[in-house]
């Protein structure tokens, strides 16, 4: 039987999905965990694309980001934050987020907009949005914060744990995509299944490689 054209495009572009999330997952989530020191702990801006701000300043590249920094794009905007060795967040456009560190790890505070995340083996690693917590230990995901109540997350590939008041609502394990629209309402959380949207792997392998070879 005959394959149409279009059935073997869809074909390729899954077993190219699946080929690029498998060397990610190869170089991040099965890279050393040893401790390292606290100069490579730092958070540092590795990637400018537009409008991006610090502390509403105008962002510079190679820039140090002091704790509590809080970053913001413009319009058609990118900043790629640097944490450690392999762990890092692209900040999409339009939006606003706070990177925090303190002794249980890094806590990237999404206010508004959205956020890929590269959590490489053993860093403890939480983004905190007004309608959700991810907990997440050697993981690729995604999240978009659109207001205090609604808010998207995609576990790309590896673990996440959607919390609510210190409780798991959900722990996702994906090794492909698996997304959902979390909501919050008086009682809790409410999840639906979502479909990957907004982002795509070649834009991970893209981020990977910049946090892999910024100097």
């Amino acid at each position: 039987m005959r394959i149409s054209e279009s059935l073997s495009k869809r074909i390729l572009v899954i077993c190219f999905s699946t080929i690029v999330l498998s060397l990610i997952s190869i170089l991040m989530l099965s890279g050393c965990t040893q401790k390292v020191s606290p100069v490579a702990q730092q958070a540092k801006l590795i990637y400018i694309l537009g409008d991006v701000s610090i502390n509403d300043a105008p962002a510079k590249l190679g820039q140090i980001l002091q704790n509590n920094s809080l970053i913001k794009t413009g319009k058609e905007s990118t900043a790629e934050i640097r944490m450690g060795t392999l762990t890092g967040a692209q900040i999409r456009e339009n939006s606003q987020v706070k990177i925090v560190q303190d002794e249980n790890g890094w806590n990237v505070v999404s206010q508004v907009g959205a956020v890929l995340s590269l959590v490489q083996k053993g860093t403890n690693y939480h983004l905190r949005s007004p309608a959700a917590v991810m907990a997440v230990r050697g993981t690729i995901f995604y999240t978009h914060t659109y207001n205090d109540s609604t808010h998207y997350v995609c576990t790309c590939n590896g673990t996440v744990d959607i919390m609510h008041d210190h409780t798991t609502t959900k722990t996702v394990s994906a090794p492909h995509h698996e997304g959902y629209t979390v909501m919050k309402t008086a009682s809790g959380h409410r999840l639906e299944p979502a479909p990957m949207k907004e982002h795509e792997d070649v834009q991970i392998f893209e981020f990977m490689y910049r946090l892999d070879t910024a100097k």
